[in-house]
C-alpha cells in the first residue's frame, strides 16, 4: 500500500490521473482485505501467450495461480469495468480455464476466481466441471470474434 501510494504520489495530479490513482487505491484496498486470509500463490503474473483454445489462438495471461491438490486455483483480478454480465464472465472464466490447460507449463483446472476490483465484495467462482457447460458458447463466441477481426483486417 505504502508502495502505490509512493509511486502516484509523484504522478501529474491532473483531475484524470487522480481519479485514476484514487480508484486503484479503493481497488488495492479491496484487494488487500479480500486476500488477507488466502495462502501465497504458487505463480502470479504469467505473461500472456497465445495458445490454441477451441480451434482460436488466444493469447492470455494468469494473475495468481494456485496449486491444489484437486488441481490449479486461477484467480483473475479484473480493474475495468468492462466484463460485469454473468454470461460474459462466465465465458472469460471458461477461457481462462481452457487457456491455462493448454499453457506449457499450465495444467488441469479445478476452479476458476474472478475478483471484481472496481465494485465492493464481488467476486465469483465456478468449479472446472461448473464451466464445463459453457464451453460450446465459447466456441461460438471464439468463432465470432476470429470472423469479426479477419473481417476487420481484411
Amino acid at each position: 500500500m505504502a508502495d502505490y501510494a509512493e509511486r502516484t504520489g509523484r504522478a501529474k495530479q491532473r483531475d484524470t490521473a487522480v481519479s485514476e490513482i484514487n480508484n486503484g487505491k479503493v481497488m488495492l484496498e479491496r484487494f488487500a482485505r479480500l486476500d488477507a486470509d488466502e495462502p501465497a500463490p504458487s505463480r502470479f503474473q504469467l505473461k500472456p501467450m497465445p495458445v490454441d483454445v477451441l480451434d482460436t489462438v488466444i493469447s492470455m495471461g494468469a494473475d495468481l495461480v494456485y496449486e491444489t491438490p484437486e488441481g490449479y486455483v486461477i484467480r483473475q483480478l479484473i480493474t475495468d469495468s468492462e466484463i460485469t454480465r454473468p454470461e460474459h464472465l462466465r465465458l472469460y472464466a471458461t477461457a481462462v480455464a481452457l487457456h491455462f490447460e493448454a499453457r506449457p507449463a499450465g495444467g488441469p483446472v479445478s476452479r476458476v476466481d474472478l475478483w471484481l476490483l472496481r465494485y465492493e465484495d464481488r467476486t465469483v467462482t465456478w468449479t472446472r466441471s461448473a464451466l464445463e457447460a459453457t464451453v460450446p458458447r465459447l466456441a461460438v463466441r471464439l468463432q465470432e470474434i476470429a470472423r469479426g477481426a479477419a473481417g476487420q483486417a481484411a
